[in-house]
């Protein structure tokens, strides 16, 4: 059998008459945080994001590789017409050959 040494009340909450005491409300936005990065930091976030581009990018298609692969061996797919195209896409790419006109 357990007695009780006491009992506790019923509680009564606390009622807030709507009113914000003011010298504590002031002072309270007054402040501004700041974070600055150091070189190093800066440093390191910048390689996390270049990480995580590489990580997004596909990786090789061996399927493609092999049927270019292949395409190249063949006497056949090598003519003037693939060679003068992929000379103008290389002066293209390095800014002697503007294809655009």
């Amino acid at each position: 059998m357990v007695n009780t040494i006491g009992s506790i009340g019923s509680i009564n909450p606390i009622l807030l008459d709507g009113k914000i005491n003011a010298s504590n409300q002031s002072n309270r936005f007054t402040s501004t945080d700041s974070i600055n990065l150091s070189s190093e930091g800066l440093k390191k976030s910048e390689m996390y994001r270049i990480n995580s581009i590489i990580d997004a990018a596909p990786d090789v298609r061996m399927d493609v590789v092999e049927r270019i692969k292949a395409r190249i061996n063949d006497p056949a797919y090598i003519n003037d017409e693939i060679l003068n195209a992929a000379t103008d896409k290389l002066m293209e790419a390095f800014g002697f050959f503007d294809d655009s006109k």
